[in-house]
C-alpha cells in the first residue's frame, strides 16, 4: 500500500498519464497530417481562401484512414513509458504487498469472461441508449414545445467506422493486441492502482471506470466502457496482476472485431423478447464466471518492507 497523497497530488497523478495519452495521439496526428499536407503541396496541390475546407476534409479523411496505424504507433511509444511508471510506483511505495500463489489456469477463463461481457453489454447498451434517447427527446419536446432531433449514436457510429476501417490483420494488431495493453497499463495499472492506494476498493473501481468511459468521448461508448471498467477492475483485484485485465480486454475486443467483420448482421431481425433473452443469458454467463473467479482466485496479501527486489503480483 502506498502512502496517502494529498487530493491535489492524487488528481495530478491520475491526470498526467491521461495527458501523455492525449499528447502522443496529438503529436502523431500532427506529424502525419502535416507530412501529408506537404506531400500534397509537392504534387501541385494549391490552397486558396476558398478551398481551405476542402484541404481540411482531405487531411481529416487521411487521418481517419490511418487511424489504426496511429493507435499502433501510440502503443509503441506509451507501453514502455506506462510500464516504467508502474514499476516506479512499486519502487516508491513505503511498503510493498506481496501476494500468494494462485492457479494460473484461471487466466484462461478471463478472456472468455471478456467475450461474454462484450456480447452482453454490446446488446444491453444500445437498448439502454435507445430508451435514454427517447426520454431526452420527449423531455426536450415537452420543454421546447416543438419537435427535436436527438441522435446519441451519431458520434459512436463515426468512431466505429474509424476503428474498423482497416483490414482484419491491422484491426487485430491495433484493437485486439496493442489497445488492450496500452489501456490496461493506463487505466488499471496506473490510474486504478493510484486511486486504490488512496480510496476504498469500490470508490476506486467506480472512479477509474468513470474516467475510462469518459475518455471514449461519446455516450454509447461511455456507458459500455464504464460497465466494462468496473468488471475489469474487479478482475484486477482478484488476480493482482496486470495480465488478467489485459486478457479480459483482449477477449472483449477480439470478439467485437470478429463479429464486425464476419457477422455484422448478427441479431438483426430478432424480436425484442428473443433479443433480451439472449442478452440476459450472456450477462448471466458473465457474472457466473466472475463469481467462480471470486471464489477460486484467492491471493493472500502479505505486506513486506520495500526493497529493489521484484516479487510475484507486483504489477
Amino acid at each position: 500500500m502506498q502512502k496517502k497523497n494529498n487530493p491535489f497530488m492524487l488528481i495530478w497523478r491520475v491526470i498526467y498519464p491521461l495527458l501523455m495519452l492525449l499528447a502522443a495521439e496529438f503529436i502523431l496526428e500532427f506529424v502525419i497530417m502535416f507530412g501529408y499536407m506537404f506531400y500534397l503541396m509537392g504534387n501541385g496541390y494549391s490552397v486558396s481562401a476558398t478551398d481551405t475546407a476542402e484541404l481540411e476534409n482531405l487531411l481529416t479523411n487521411f487521418i481517419y484512414q490511418y487511424n489504426l496505424y496511429i493507435l499502433i504507433a501510440r502503443g509503441i511509444i506509451l507501453i514502455p513509458l506506462y510500464y516504467i511508471l508502474m514499476r516506479s510506483d512499486v519502487k516508491k511505495a513505503p511498503v510493498r504487498v506481496q501476494y500468494g500463489p494462485y492457479n494460473r489456469m484461471w487466466l484462461i477463463v478471463v478472456p472468455i469472461v471478456g467475450c461474454a461481457a462484450a456480447m452482453g453489454f454490446n446488446h444491453f447498451v444500445p437498448v439502454f441508449i435507445e430508451v435514454l434517447q427517447s426520454i431526452f427527446k420527449t423531455v426536450a419536446e415537452f420543454m421546447l414545445n416543438k419537435e427535436v432531433a436527438v441522435d446519441l449514436f451519431k458520434t459512436y457510429n463515426e468512431v466505429s467506422e474509424r476503428i474498423y476501417s482497416g483490414g482484419i490483420f491491422i484491426q487485430i494488431l491495433s484493437t485486439v493486441i496493442i489497445a488492450p495493453v496500452v489501456e490496461e497499463l493506463l487505466f488499471r495499472g496506473l490510474i486504478y492502482k493510484r486511486l486504490r492506494a488512496n480510496l476504498k476498493t469500490v470508490p476506486a473501481m467506480l472512479l477509474s471506470a468513470f474516467i475510462f468511459g469518459l475518455v471514449h468521448a461519446n455516450i454509447v461508448q461511455f456507458v459500455y466502457a464504464f460497465l466494462i471498467g468496473i468488471i475489469v477492475a474487479f478482475v484486477y483485484e482478484r488476480f493482482r496482476t496486470i495480465v488478467a485485465p489485459i486478457l479480459f480486454h483482449l477477449g472483449a475486443n477480439l470478439l467485437s472485431v470478429l463479429i464486425t467483420n464476419f457477422a455484422p448482421e448478427a441479431g438483426i431481425g430478432l424480436d425484442i423478447g428473443t433479443y433480451m433473452l439472449i442478452t440476459v443469458v450472456e450477462l448471466a454467463v458473465t457474472f457466473i464466471l466472475l463469481k467462480l473467479i471470486d471464489m477460486k482466485v484467492k491471493r493472500e496479501a502479505c505486506p513486506v518492507v520495500n526493497s529493489e527486489e521484484t516479487h510475484d503480483g507486483r504489477q
